[in-house]
Order: structure tokens, then sequence, then C-alpha cells
């Protein structure tokens, strides 16, 4: 063998590693009599090569020859661990519970987190599509702009960006030819829209370019729901037509079941027909598709230079407006318009359930080490009769995998219910909640978790041991033995971690309360008690001119305010907490030079009766309310708002003065009207300060096409009965005037209150709830951790209090050390708070993220809490015998 070097040292370890125990020795000589006899014949080389290719199939081939005997003992590591936690119900019970309870909350939060922000949309290369809206820095607007027709056209003329761009926006008519009339939820989109989304009509064909000019065929595409429900899923719906606001419109094309833009439900896709030369302002939601490697950034900034063509070519709006108002594209992807401001939302509540299993981790590794304590005689003695310690090791990680998989399991099932409730009960803001459900990833998801847990738990289990001794195992086995330090220390930090989480925890949960109570406190600058809220739309093919709109609102309101119980009706085009209005402009006073530069005041343009306030319990401030002969005559007669009368007249008495909306010398110009009167402030968001509005009769002055403020609006009933038994009657009042007009959305005013609060009640809630179970779960192991310490030095406390140690010095020394490990974890969970308040800023309402009086609130609950759990033990202890104590052995 001169000349033949060692085998490859690498491949040799390796072999050594992954060969059997008992079979090691002997096919490690074997191989490195191969590899010398090789490395005589052909060389070392050869022979280290033949070595490295035995160190990688040789290992596999050998274990697969004895999967059974593995998968053997792997079953009967499984009946082993079915046996022991089959002996102590009690904390099999409780652990599984305390999992399935963290888990569960993972689990189901992930589901909507990955419904709602992981999941691709259900586009073609959805990567591509974004939204183009507008952000603004001047005068009153919003800081968001959606897109306008006039901005549409430049773009889609002198884009390269963008692959196709589209202009939509939803509202409802009126579908009449089956059994009733109901309301339908309908899209005004151009014909791009189409290519923009990618996705093929089931049945037929889009509209076309062609159909989309002003003078285009009147043509609809369906819906799959609308097609089933009304046409019976006829496949030769094609060519039929379906009568919407009393007009016949062609069925065209069917979309597929899961089409579902831009919101779900909805029922019909109509031609929006842009005309040139009626262009309108920036309220309409615009999407696109970019071309492949452009980024949102890069056509945004592209956008930017071709936005003042909206000026200069179409004359739309000064070129000093638009500049002064600080109008600019912003391009960014269509998710985050879909998801909004959820998404710091979701994320949140992610980390919140995750410190929820983080802190039944802890729980439950605590009560694993409680049991590891009282079992560590048992496995002493297993290893000193010749136990393979990887074979305890296996057993061990067999227990902990059946825990994990049993609270995984529970978990899934918490889960699902969960998401139940969370359809039935939860935000409707909430998007893309069709599509959060219990699916593979979710599965994989909860798995991992499982996996992840029941690992964890092996390796303390397996670092205990790892620990022990034999000798001092056997010794210490008996019951009046002291517990070691380290394994104390070990549990007072899993506890530590605990009270620091669950602070942590019930600083978010006490935030999001003081949130909600400052959103309860907003005055919205109405009432809602006892109201009822419905909806009529008047088709133009009915009510063809706003007198005859008038007529018919004006005889449904005498008819609604005979009712029995009706205290008043009023009428108006949107109803309050609905956010701000699309249809808002700056607001000009005769007299008053305007500076193009600084745009004027904005606000909000909307129609009410007079009787309106009564209804909603709106004060009149100044002046006199609006009355139906200013319909009549057509006087020009409207109302300021509060906040309106303040930015328009700082100095001055509003009443008699003349107001017009609109820009002089531009195509939205409207005549001049005269303030008869001042009202309160109505909010059109709890969290957003009134912007100030112009309220308008339902007609109004001469040569104005301005009709449409009355043609839908909203009617509000104050009644003194409850809101709801007074439907029956109002539809029936309704259908006796037109058959053929449906009531939509009727509701109680005090449910659009809600909905405005529901998002803050759903994530408070949710935090509520993960904190009242870190809470628990915390104070349990604090309990755990003292009552098992103070019993293992049973025999230390008996010999102080037969040295003449008093009870109330038992009970501190108890106490203490509990306490301390308080203290500890309210130091720690402070500095946490602290450090992660900036991720719930986004989530508050008049309040800080690092609220004093919070903070210390949620200190001395938890500091309460753990009193109460050290007390329990310290006083056990302190009524400890000594004769029992020391008889213990």
């Amino acid at each position: 063998m001169s000349g033949a070097r060692r085998p490859p040292p690498l491949a040799a370890r390796l072999l050594a590693r992954l060969l059997p125990r008992e079979e090691r020795q002997e096919i490690l000589g074997d191989l490195e009599e191969t590899f010398h006899a090789r490395a005589r014949r052909r060389g070392n080389a050869a022979a280290g090569r033949w070595y490295r290719l035995q160190a990688l199939l040789l290992p596999p081939w050998i274990w697969w020859g004895r999967r059974g005997e593995i998968v053997h003992d792997r079953a009967t590591d499984l009946r082993h661990a079915l046996r022991a936690l089959a002996k102590t119900p009690g904390f099999t019970a409780v652990a599984v519970l305390t999992l399935g309870l963290a888990i569960g909350a993972n689990a189901g939060i992930f589901s909507v987190v990955n419904g709602t922000l992981l999941r691709p949309l259900p586009f073609p290369e959805p990567e591509r599509l974004v939204t183009i809206a507008h952000t603004t820095h001047g005068g009153d607007l919003p800081p968001q702009l959606p897109s306008s027709s006039a901005a549409h056209v430049v773009y889609e003329e002198g884009s390269r960006s963008f692959e196709s761009m589209a202009l939509y926006q939803t509202g409802e008519a009126n579908l009449t030819g089956g059994e009733r009339p109901v309301r339908a939820i309908v899209a005004w989109t151009t014909a791009t829209l189409f290519d923009v989304l990618r996705v093929p009509p089931e049945v037929g064909r889009v509209f076309t370019a062609v159909e989309d000019r002003p003078d285009g065929p009147p043509v609809a595409v369906i819906s799959h729901a609308l097609w089933r429900d009304h046409f019976a899923g006829d496949p030769a719906v094609l060519g039929r037509q379906v009568m919407l606001d009393g007009r016949p419109r062609t069925v065209v094309g069917v979309m597929p079941s899961r089409f579902a833009f831009p919101e779900p439900g909805v029922d019909a896709w109509l031609p929006l027909r842009i005309d040139r030369s009626e262009l309108s302002g920036f309220h309409m939601p615009s999407v696109g598709r970019l071309r492949p490697g452009v980024t949102p950034a890069a056509a945004q900034r592209e956008l930017a230079t071709l936005l003042p063509r909206i000026s200069t070519e179409l004359g739309f709006l000064p070129l000093e407006l638009l500049r002064g108002a600080g109008i600019a594209p912003d391009v960014h992807p269509y998710l985050d318009e879909l998801v909004g401001s959820l998404r710091p939302t979701l994320w949140a509540l992610m980390g919140t359930v995750g410190l929820v299993l983080l802190i039944a981790c802890a729980n439950v590794a605590n009560l694993l080490l409680v049991r590891a304590e009282s079992r560590q005689r048992d496995v002493a003695v297993r290893r000193a009769l010749g136990a393979n310690r990887w074979r305890l090791l296996s057993q061990l990680l067999a227990e902990s995998a059946l825990l994990a998989a049993a609270g995984a399991a529970l978990g899934l099932a918490l889960a699902y219910g969960g998401l139940r409730l969370l359809r039935a009960r939860g935000p409707r803001q909430l998007p893309r909640l069709e599509e959060v459900s219990i699916d593979w990833s979710v599965l994989a998801f909860t798995i991992f978790l499982a996996a992840a847990v029941a690992l964890t738990f092996a390796a303390i289990a397996a670092l205990r041991q790892r620990r022990g001794s034999l000798v001092g195992a056997l010794r210490d086995g008996t019951r009046g033995a002291t517990i070691g330090a380290a394994a104390r220390r070990g549990r007072e930090a899993l506890v530590v971690s605990q009270v620091a989480l669950a602070l942590v925890l019930l600083v978010g949960s006490g935030l999001m309360l003081r949130s909600f109570r400052e959103l309860r406190r907003v005055d919205p600058g109405f009432r809602a008690d006892g109201v009822l809220t419905f909806r009529l739309s008047l088709p133009l093919a009915t009510y063809p001119d706003g007198e005859s709109a008038a007529a018919l609102h004006r005889r449904a309101m005498a008819e609604i305010a005979a009712l029995p119980g009706v205290v008043a009706v009023g009428g108006t085009d949107r109803l309050p907490l609905a956010g701000f209005s699309p249809v808002a402009d700056p607001v000009r006073v005769e007299g008053h030079a305007v500076d193009l530069e600084a745009l004027p005041p904005v606000m909000e343009m909307r129609s009410a009766t007079g009787e309106l306030f009564a209804a909603l319990g709106v004060p009149l401030l100044e002046g006199r309310l609006l009355e139906p002969g200013d319909s009549e005559r057509r006087t020009g007669a409207v109302l300021l708002t509060e906040t309106a009368a303040r930015k328009l007249f700082p100095r001055g008495n509003p009443l008699g003065r003349r107001v017009a909306h609109g820009l002089p010398g531009q195509p939205d110009e409207r005549p001049w009207s005269h303030v008869v009167g001042v009202v309160g402030d109505v909010r059109s968001g709890l969290t957003e300060e009134p912007l100030g509005g112009v309220y308008y009769p339902p007609l109004t002055s001469p040569g104005t096409d301005m009709d449409w403020l009355g043609r839908d609006l909203w009617y509000v009933v104050r009644a003194e009965v409850p809101p709801e038994s007074l439907l029956p009657a109002v539809r029936a009042r309704i259908a006796r005037l037109d058959p053929a007009l449906p009531l939509a959305e009727p509701q109680p005013l005090a449910d659009v209150v809600a909905r405005a609060q529901a998002q803050m009640a759903f994530t408070l809630a949710v935090l509520a709830l993960a904190a009242g179970v870190g809470v628990v779960l915390g104070a349990v192991g604090l309990y755990g951790v003292v009552s098992y310490v103070t019993a293992q030095r049973t025999r230390e406390i008996g010999l102080r209090v037969a040295l003449g140690a008093e009870a109330r010095a038992v009970r501190g020394m108890v106490m203490r050390q509990g306490l301390g490990v308080v203290v500890l974890g309210l130091l720690l969970g402070t500095a946490a708070a602290l450090a992660l308040s900036r991720f719930v800023t986004a989530l508050l309402y008049g309040v800080s993220a690092r609220d004093p009086a919070t903070y210390a609130g949620v200190a001395a609950l938890l500091l309460l809490v753990g009193l109460l759990a050290v007390w329990l033990p310290a006083r056990r202890a302190a009524r400890v015998s000594p004769v029992l104590a020391l008889r213990g052995d």
C-alpha cells in the first residue's frame, strides 16, 4: 500500500455520520480496503472518485433496505407517545387546547391575509395591472383623486408605457322584466377594459370601440349570475334585450362566473361613451396594463409629462389652476387599490396572532419542562440500562408531534368556524372576501406551524436531557428534591417572555380601545336612532325631465309621511358617512376675484329637501331651510354647511350672498345661486374633517343641467316606531305610485354608522381576543411555574418553618421571587411595545401610539394579574406543615 493515501476525509466523515451505528465500523473497514486496492490498480484519483460515489449512494441504499425496521421503530414511538399522553389527560387536554387556539388564530388570519394580499389577482399577469389616479397638494382637495375622462383621453393617446388603459364608474340601475323590479349593480366602462383585464366572455363577445362611441347602439355585457337568474342560463341569450332604467339594451356577451370587476356583484357592463365635448372632472377610476418591463414609477413619470395637455390641448382646466392644485399622476399596483388601508390592519393582526402562538408555545413548553422534571428519574433509569439517547429523543419528538398535530387539527376546525363567522359578521369593506378560504396554502402554513412547534418542544426536552446527569437524576429523583437552578431559570425565562408578549398585545388592544372610544365620541352631525333609509332611482325613460322626477318624489314623500309613526321624511342624493362625494367643485363668491393660481375652496355638491334636516336632526344655524317653492319656482336658493360658510365668508354674513361652483369660462361653470340658510355639518367620514358643502334643491335654476341631483334620491324617514317595521307599508305605497320602482338598500341609518366603525371594531375585537388569551396564558404560566417551584422547595420551606420562620416571611419570599419575574417581563414588554409602536400608528385615531396612560394602565393590570398568580402558591406555601414536609422522603 506504499504511496496510497487515506480515503477522502470529507466523504469518510459523511459515511461515519450516516451509516447505522452497529454496522459502521465493518462497512468503513471494507470500504477502506477496497479504496487501497483500487488506488494500487487505478491510482489515487480514481479511487477517491469511487469512494466519494459510495458516500453518496451507500447510506440511502442501506437505510432503504432497513425501512421496515425504521417504520416499526417510529410506529412503536407513536404508540408509546399515545400511551404516555393518555396517562396524563389533564396535561394533554390543556396543551392541545392551548395550541389549538393559537394555531387556529394564526391559520384563520393567515387565510384572510393569503386571500386578500398574497394570492394573485384572478387575471393573467396581474403584476402588470395598475391603478391610474392623481395626487394633490393644494387647496381643499382630498390628497388623492381618481382619474377623469380628460386625463384618460390624453393618456391613452400619448402614452407608450401602457398596452391599454380603461376608465370606468359603477352605479345602479332599475332592472325590470322579471316578477318584480330590482336594483342592478352596473359598471359603465370603456371598451378597452376587457383588453386590460384579459378575461374573455363565456358566451358571445364584449362591446367594441364603435359601440363605445357617443352615438353607438345600446348594448350590454351581462354577468353569469344575471344570465342564470334573469335568462335561466339560456344559451340563446345573445341578441335578447335587458331593461335597465327603462331602456332596452341588447345582450352581446356573458362574462364567466369568476369575473368580478370592479367589485363582486356587478350585473352588467355598459359602454361609458366618452364625449370629448363634455369631459368630466377627477371622479372616475382608471386601470391600465403596463407593457412588459415597464415599472409603475416609469409610467408615472411619462404621464406627468402628458397631464398638462388637458389644459393646452383640451382646454379642460387652466394650466395655472392645474399647477396650483398640485395635481399629479399616481400609478400604483391595482392590488394596492383593492386592499387600501386594510393592508397595515391585516399585517398587524397577523403579527398579533403570531405573538399569541409564541405565548402558547411558551406556556406548553413550561408544561413540558415540568413534565420532563417529573420523568427525569424514569429517563435516567432507561439510559442506565442501555437505552439509546437518539431513541429517547425520537420518543420525545413523537410526543411533541402528536401534541402539535392534535393542536393543528383543532386549530383548523376553529379557523374554519371563524371564517364562516367572518363572512357573516365581518366588515363589508374587507376586499376579496369571497376568495378567502381554507385552501392548500393555509393547510401548508398550518402544517409548517405544527412542525415548527413539534421540533421546538422536542429540542427543549432534548436540551433538558442533555444537561442532566444519570447520577444526579437518580439521586434527585425523590419527592423532596430541590429543583436545579438551570431548570428554574429556563422556566422563569419562558414566563418572562409570556408576560412581555402579553403586555405587547394588551398595549395594542388598549390603544385600539381608546381609538374606538374616540371614534364613538365623534359627533357625525346627525342623529341615527329611529331613522330608516332607502333609495329610489327614477329611470330617464320613464321620467324624462326634472319636473316629472320631482313630482314623483313629492308624492312618494307625502305618502310615506302619512304613515302612522312617521315624524319626518326628507331626501338627499348622498347619505351621511358615505365618503366624500365624487361631485365636488371649487366654489366662488360673487364679487370676489378668482386667482387661478390659488384654487378656490372645494365643496361637495349635494341635493336636499327641506325636511331632510328635521329627519336627520341637523340644526338650522342661520336663515331658513329649502322649501318646495324653491324647486317649483327654481329660485336658485341653496344652503351652506357651517364649514362652507366659514371658508367662503370668514368675516361676513352669508345670507343673501351669491355663490356658484365651477370656474369662470370653464365648461362646468354654473349660474349664481343665493344663500338662504346655514345648517350644521354632516360628516362624510368619521375620521375626516368636514370638507364643506352646498345643498341644492332637487330642481335648480333655469338653464342648468343639474336635475340629476334629484333623480336618484335617498329617502330619510324618522319614525317613532322601529325603522324596520315601516318597510312593508313603504313598499306598498311606492308600488302604488309606480310598480316598476324598486326600493334599493333599505336599512336603518344606525347600520350606516356601524359600518363606518366596522373596520376599527373588527380590529379591536381580534386584538382584544388575542390579548385576553395572552393574559390568561401568561397568568396560567406564571401560576404554574411559581406553584411548581414552591412544591419543589417544600422540604426547604418546612425546614424554615420548623426553625421559626413566620408565615408572612414565607409568603413574602415566594411572592418576591414570582413578582421579580413579572416586573422583568413588564420592563421587556414595555421596551418591545415602544419599539413596535410605529407599526400600529396607521390603525389609531385620536390617540398616540406611545400613549402613557395606556402603557401605565396595561402594566398595572398585568401586575395585578401577576400578583394574584403568585399569591395563591405563596399562601399555600405559608401553610406547609413542617412535620409533613420533613417526612416527605
